[in-house]
């Protein structure tokens, strides 16, 4: 009912489910349905009563703060967080969840405090492990944070996910060939990670593979077809392939997310080679207006002739 937005129904389902027992996902339901019909401070009492029930159920306290930034009171939504944490030290996932909030607030000092809290309430959570590296990597710690998931590879080799994090750690630290295998190993564990198919497609493209390239870049397309960063790796496969209008047509895709300038410049250069220059030139002017120092910025302008 909630999925289709019929919340007379919904509402009839949840007074004969909590007429029989208030079960902590009947309450959790019900405060759901009271913010989203406009009642926060009802929500909050739901949510309240299903965190006595179960202190360590994170969707009741999600739901909670998001009760109090219904009304428009952010900060006081963070304090509650806080001072419900603060309740439950021993619970890994509430103190994750203070800890993510803390990110999205920008609090990265105390949002570490938080994880490590959590880590230190459960020693074999790699989720807590995770949110530190990824804290790290936000205060620019590469090598703090390749350290940490070293030693979480260590124990979880066949995680698809820590190991994918390391390729990306690897390729951070401009170490392609190691991050190459590490993507390799994520597929043969997940043979659909998008993430792990687009990287190895465009690293062995890069490194003059494009044949081997092409069917990891068409299976990541065909999992995620909206994603400009994966028409772009596919694209730029076929620029190396010499299939310049199948290229066009693929990284033109980007254009409406113009989130990565490197994008730009490889359309450039397919335009160019596609026998359209003046477009090529104008997608190159677009791209150099956001960042001229790029490497690729020095190829397009090679190819097309225009000066910087």
């Amino acid at each position: 009912m909630w999925a289709a937005n019929n919340l007379t129904e919904m509402r009839k389902g949840i007074d004969t489910g909590l007429a029989r027992e208030r079960s902590v996902d009947l309450l959790i339901q019900d405060g759901l349905w009271k913010l989203r019909t406009g009642n926060p401070g009802g929500a909050r009492t739901s949510m309240e009563e299903a965190l006595k029930m179960s202190p360590s159920d994170v969707r009741a306290l999600r739901a909670m703060t998001m009760t109090y930034v219904a009304q428009k009171q952010n900060a006081l939504a963070l304090q509650k967080a806080k001072e419900y944490a603060a309740t439950q030290p021993k619970s890994a996932v509430v103190q994750e969840f203070l800890g993510l909030l803390l990110i999205s607030t920008g609090d990265r000092a105390q949002a570490r405090t938080a994880f490590e809290a959590a880590k230190a309430a459960d020693p074999k959570s790699v989720r807590a492990d995770l949110s530190l590296i990824q804290t790290d990597l936000l205060d620019g710690k590469l090598d703090d944070a390749h350290r940490k998931l070293q030693a979480v590879l260590s124990v979880n080799g066949s995680d698809a996910v820590v190991r994918l994090w390391m390729g990306n750690i690897e390729l951070m630290k401009g170490n392609s060939k190691a991050a190459l295998e590490h993507y390799k190993q994520v597929i043969a564990i997940d043979s659909n990670n998008a993430e792990a198919l687009n990287n190895l497609a465009f690293l062995l493209a890069e490194s003059g593979k494009p044949s081997e390239a092409l069917k990891y870049a068409q299976k990541a397309k065909e999992m995620q077809p909206d994603s400009a960063e994966y028409s772009d790796t596919l694209g730029w496969i076929l620029y190396h392939q010499g299939l310049y209008s199948l290229a066009v047509k693929e990284l033109e895709r980007t254009v409406a997310k113009p989130d990565n300038p490197v994008w730009g410049y490889h359309l450039a250069m397919a335009y160019a080679k596609a026998g359209d220059p003046k477009r090529g030139r104008a997608t190159l002017r677009a791209a150099l207006e956001r960042n001229p120092n790029l490497p690729e910025a020095k190829a397009a302008q090679e190819l097309l002739g225009t000066e910087k």
